[in-house]
């Protein structure tokens, strides 16, 4: 939302390397969705039909072999998205609720 990178100037200015600190505040709101891992091959990642801006941070590569998440933090995909108008990014909020990232072909496991 910045444009800064928070946590880098949280540290900075504990470790004392950072004297002075500026930044210009815009009117912006701004989101995020983290997609879990599911069992299956990667085969793509498919971008969102979303009208904010974005980007797609991946964690995952085509061809990889995935298990389900174990955990929380464990993520395929994480869509950051922001726009100067809530109502847009929470509709678009709304449609990354439906939206699946992960082009895949799911394997089958003998159980």
């Amino acid at each position: 939302m910045y444009w800064f990178n928070i946590e880098d100037v949280c540290l900075g200015l504990q470790a004392g390397e950072l004297s002075s600190f500026k930044y210009t505040p815009k009117k912006i709101f701004a989101a995020f969705m983290n997609y879990p891992k599911k069992q299956c091959t990667v085969l793509g990642i498919r971008e969102p039909m979303i009208e904010s801006d974005f980007k797609i941070l991946q964690r995952v590569s085509c061809g990889e072999h995935i298990s389900k998440a174990k955990t929380l933090l464990d993520s395929t995909v994480s869509v950051v998205f922001w726009n100067p108008s809530y109502l847009t990014l929470q509709k678009d909020f709304e449609k990354l609720a439906k939206y699946e990232p992960v082009i895949s072909q799911v394997e089958k496991y003998i159980t």
